[in-house]
């Protein structure tokens, strides 16, 4: 897997994603922490409707810089 070949855990990796359908909630049945961006069409999908809550929510890249 990608995880594998970066030599890093799920619980140490992140996906950052506008998506939740095709980013956040694979990644959260994955065990890993998840970013969503909610720009775009992906800014508005509901998390609930798929199940999954992002551990993090930001409205642009500059936010990112307030996490990491």
């Amino acid at each position: 897997t990608a995880l594998e070949k970066a030599g890093c855990s799920a619980c140490g990796a992140f996906m950052i994603g506008d998506r939740i359908d095709n980013d956040i909630a694979p990644a959260k049945s994955l065990g890993i922490n998840t970013v969503w961006i909610r720009q775009g069409y992906g800014g508005l999908q509901s998390p609930e409707k798929y199940g999954c809550i992002p551990d993090f929510i930001v409205n642009s890249l500059n936010e990112l810089l307030d996490i990491f």
